[in-house]
C-alpha cells in the first residue's frame, strides 16, 4: 500500500476482529487527528491500537521496526498516563493479523492471529468434542426415550389388550347374564303359562262342578217338581175320592127306602 493511505477497510476488519476476540471497544468522539485508530479494553487495561497493512509476509521484530517505523514513532510520541498501552496491529497479504506491544525502547510480539486461531481451533475442537458428547448423550437419551416410549407403547398395548380381554369378558358375562335372564324370563313365562293353564283347568273344573251342581240342582228341582206333582196328583185323587165318597154317601142317603112297619119287628124264628 502507499504510505500515508489510511487502511479504512482494514480498520473496520480489525474492529470486528477485536469484538470476535473478546475485546471491548471504546468509542472516542473527537474531530482531532489521532495517531491511533481505535481503543480496546482487555481485562480493564485500555490499549491504543494503530492499524497497518503490509504486502509481504515478514513479521519479525526487526522487520516491523523497519516497515512500520512511522506508526511506531507516532505511537511513542503520545503522552499517555501509566496503565494505558500502545499496540500495533499488522495485517499481511494472507489476511492474518499480528499484534505488537509498543514500548518506549522496544516492541514485544503479542499473541498473533495464528495463536488465536490455534486457541480458537482448540476451543472449536473442544466445543466439537463437547458437541459430539452432547450429541452422543442426546442420542443416548433419545435412544432411552425411544426405548421408554416403546416400553410405554408395549405397556399401553398390553393394557389395551387386557382392557379388550376384560371388555370381552364383561361382554361374555353380560351375554351370560342376558342368557340367564332370558332363561329366567322363559321360566317365569312357562310358570306363568303353567299357572294360567292350571288356572284355566281349575276354572274349567269349577265350571264343570258348577254345571254338575246346576245339573244336580236341576235334577233335584225336577225331583221336587215330580214329587210336588205326585203330591198334587195324590191330593187330587184323595180329593176326588173324598168327593166320590161324599157323593156316594149322598147317593146312599138318597137311595135308603122308608121304614116299612111290617119290618119293625123282628121275624120270629
Amino acid at each position: 500500500m502507499t504510505r500515508g493511505y489510511k487502511p479504512v477497510v482494514a480498520i473496520g476488519e480489525a474492529r470486528r476482529k477485536a469484538v470476535i476476540w473478546g475485546f471491548m471497544l471504546i468509542e472516542l468522539v473527537t474531530k482531532a487527528k489521532l495517531p491511533f485508530d481505535f481503543v480496546i479494553c482487555d481485562r480493564e487495561c485500555p490499549s491504543l491500537v494503530r492499524i497497518r497493512r503490509l504486502k509481504y509476509s515478514q513479521y519479525g521484530v526487526s522487520d516491523i521496526l523497519r516497515s512500520c517505523r512511522q506508526e511506531i514513532g507516532e505511537l511513542r510520541a503520545l503522552r499517555i498516563p501509566e496503565g494505558i498501552y500502545r499496540e500495533l496491529w499488522v495485517r499481511g497479504p494472507d489476511r492474518a493479523w499480528h499484534r505488537y506491544l509498543i514500548l518506549d525502547g522496544s516492541i514485544e510480539v503479542l499473541e498473533n492471529e495464528e495463536s488465536w486461531q490455534d486457541e480458537e481451533n482448540e476451543e472449536n475442537r473442544q466445543e466439537h468434542k463437547n458437541e459430539e458428547s452432547r450429541l452422543v448423550e442426546g442420542n443416548e437419551e433419545n435412544r432411552k426415550n425411544n426405548e421408554n416410549e416403546k416400553t410405554r407403547q408395549v405397556n399401553e398395548n398390553e393394557d389395551n389388550r387386557k382392557g379388550d380381554g376384560n371388555e370381552k369378558t364383561r361382554q361374555v358375562n353380560g351375554n351370560e347374564d342376558n342368557r340367564k335372564n332370558d332363561g329366567n324370563e322363559n321360566s317365569r313365562q312357562i310358570n306363568e303359562n303353567e299357572d294360567n293353564r292350571k288356572g284355566d283347568g281349575n276354572e274349567k273344573t269349577r265350571q264343570v262342578n258348577e254345571n254338575e251342581d246346576n245339573r244336580k240342582g236341576d235334577g233335584n228341582e225336577n225331583s221336587r217338581q215330580v214329587n210336588e206333582n205326585e203330591d198334587n196328583r195324590k191330593n187330587d185323587v184323595n180329593e176326588d175320592n173324598r168327593k166320590e165318597l161324599g157323593n156316594e154317601e149322598k147317593r146312599q142317603e138318597e137311595n135308603v127306602p122308608a121304614v116299612i112297619p111290617a119290618f119293625d119287628k123282628p121275624v120270629a124264628e
